[in-house]
Formats: structure tokens, sequence, C-alpha cells
């Protein structure tokens, strides 16, 4: 007869594991730069069809806008997902 499965941690425990967006490096100069790289380029980036909903990093740390691209939702996981192969 199998085992009981284990138990899942609770939310709350596993909600710590991941660092807070301000230790993951989006702090307060992120978030302006974000708020302007998408009212300047509120059309994505790369495809120029769909609006802008993400700000890519291109260069860590991001000190201005040249070092984000502002992209859709669907080439923003695109990307990621030709960084991650």
């Amino acid at each position: 007869m199998p085992e009981r499965m284990p138990k899942a941690k609770p939310l709350t425990e596993r909600k710590r594991e991941r660092p807070t967006a301000w230790n993951r490096g989006y702090g307060r100069m992120h978030q302006d730069l974000r708020r302007e790289l998408l009212a300047t380029f509120p059309v994505c980036q790369h495809c120029q069809t769909e609006f802008s909903q993400h700000a890519h990093h291109l260069r860590y740390p991001a000190l201005s806008l040249s070092d984000y691209l502002a992209l859709c939702e669907s080439c923003h996981g695109r990307l990621h997902a030709k960084q991650d192969r």
C-alpha cells in the first residue's frame, strides 16, 4: 500500500522562500525608470503591435532608460524562453 503524500508547505512559508522585490533589485529607482519607460514607449519595442507591459533589463544594474526594453507580455516571454535555453 502506498504511503500518504507529504503535506505541502504552508503558503506563508513558500512565500518567504523568494526574496522581496527590493532585494531582487526592483527598488524605487527601478519603479521610477519602469514608469518612465512605459510612458515613453507605450508600444512594444520588439513587435510594435501590442502595448508594452514589461521593462526588460538589458544590463544590470539598470541605471537609465537605455538599460531597458519596453516589451509586451508575449515578446517578453519569448525573450526569456530563448535566454533560458
